[in-house]
């Protein structure tokens, strides 16, 4: 059995080999792909629990809302449920956070206040919930009277 650097590396040494166009006419060409097949398979056979500790690590970081597969289970597809859940919040944090910057007015700070206060309701990710609870407390602090 090959280490996951061996196969991954067998996988990519083929791939350059197979990706060339004198091997379309190489008589060695079913071997190669024979030989690809087994360093991919060995490859993800691999990465499996690579992938299942970084996804578990992920998951604990962030307090994700996504179920850790069973033992056995290909993570592939949970740790891209992951990055997506992970992003979209990113993506909606950032507009927040942003609006909150440009808040100019006492208006718009109580805009950006009470939409805070929404999403924390909402927010299923706790390491954007806890972000988001620090920024409504300094939003908060800031503007009480001196």
């Amino acid at each position: 059995m090959m280490t996951t650097e061996q196969s991954c590396a067998a996988r990519a040494e083929l791939t350059d080999l197979l990706s060339k166009p004198k091997a379309a006419s190489w008589n060695g060409i079913l071997s190669a792909l024979g030989l690809y097949l087994e360093a991919e398979e060995q490859c993800l056979m691999n990465m499996q629990g690579i992938l299942a500790r970084g996804l578990a690590a992920a998951i604990r970081m962030y307090d994700l809302p996504v179920p850790m597969p069973a033992e056995g289970v290909d993570p592939r597809e949970a740790a891209r449920e992951a990055h997506r859940v992970f992003f979209t919040a990113s993506k909606r944090h950032s507009g927040l956070l942003l609006r909150a910057i440009e808040a100019t007015t006492a208006d718009k700070l109580e805009a950006v206040t009470r939409e805070l206060e929404d999403r924390i309701g909402k927010e299923s990710i706790g390491y954007f919930r806890r972000l988001e609870q620090k920024m409504l407390e300094q939003l908060t602090r800031s503007r009480r009277p001196k």
